[in-house]
């Protein structure tokens, strides 16, 4: 029996479709944080994958905030799309194989040209020791071989590769820098650190209305120094550096069009490489999250921060 703490008692619950009876609550958290990532890569493939899936998807939308629900109404679309395809392609390959039936040819005679056999050897003359003595003279004779000179081999070490990270190691890398970017955040307007907001590149009215939190502005004020703060943490994070690019003032260069036509779109970052190249990704607050998803339709990731009380 798992023993749990005070801090982290032991319960019961559900992730991923399996239900656990003894299991620490903070480990039911993490597997069910690791599926509901799993679950958010599934849905934007299956959207992106075929046309019926989108559509499926967007009437869940309309009917159910469950985002369990959304997921089962696009991947319901996979499968009526596979349907479709293959019985479209049965009906094909039939009439291709009917065209392609011929009656069969009469075979005609090919005439055969017969050469005569060659005569075996009558001659009985005995051929003399005399005659093959020059061919075994010359056989006896030792020929010199030729040597090839050494030459120095290079050896060549394989080269080092750091570890390709997957679409699920990527978003848990990504979460976590938000996790602690948005802490760093919340200590310093606390102790009043005016130097990390400057190096930040906040201005000096952003500034003051991060010291003052009941600012009208405060709220959205905060929401743009999370976006400096990540942008800061990903350009210093090595893996993560090369595939992923601010996005917030390159209007069109990762999500050039709206679905259905419209002025580009400018989400806070994008992905140019990877597991994830093709994927945007939008930082907001849980209450704004299923916004960002209609806004881009497809191939969104949105890490969600909560603003801290002060």
């Amino acid at each position: 029996m798992e023993q749990g703490t005070e801090d982290d008692p032991v319960v019961a619950g559900c992730a991923g479709g399996v239900c656990y009876l003894n299991i620490r609550q903070s480990q039911l958290q993490e597997l069910r944080r690791r599926a509901h990532v799993q679950q958010q890569l599934d849905t934007g493939a299956a959207i992106a994958s075929n046309p019926l899936s989108a559509i499926f998807w967007g009437i869940a939308r309309l009917f159910t905030d469950d985002p369990n629900k959304q997921a089962a109404a696009a991947q319901l679309g996979v499968a009526t799309f596979v349907v479709a395809a293959a019985g479209a392609g049965g009906a094909q390959g039939r009439q291709q194989q009917i065209r392609s039936v011929a009656p069969a040819q009469p075979q005609r005679p090919v005439a055969a040209k017969v050469r005569p056999a060659t005569p075996a050897r009558t001659d009985t003359t005995p051929i003399s020791r005399t005659e093959s003595a020059p061919a075994q003279q010359a056989s006896s004779t030792p020929v010199p071989v030729p040597t090839a000179s050494p030459t120095p081999t290079t050896l060549r070490l394989p080269s080092v590769r750091a570890p390709r990270l997957s679409a699920v190691q990527i978003i848990e890398r990504l979460e976590r820098h938000v996790e602690r970017q948005n802490e760093r955040l919340a200590l310093a307007i606390r102790h009043g650190d005016q130097q990390y907001l400057q190096n930040l590149g906040l201005s000096n009215t952003q500034i003051r209305i991060l010291m003052c939190p009941t600012h009208k502005l405060f709220y959205a004020t905060y929401g743009n120094a999370m976006e400096r703060a990540f942008a800061r943490a990903i350009r210093s994070d090595a893996q993560l550096s090369g595939m992923l690019i601010d996005a917030r003032k390159l209007s069109g260069v990762v999500f050039p069009v709206r679905p259905g036509g419209g002025r580009p779109l400018r989400p806070d970052f994008g992905f140019i490489s990877g597991e994830l190249q093709g994927f945007i990704v939008d930082l907001t607050t849980p209450l704004q999250a299923a916004g960002k998803l209609t806004k881009y339709h497809d191939k969104t990731i949105v890490l969600t921060y909560r603003t801290p009380r002060f």
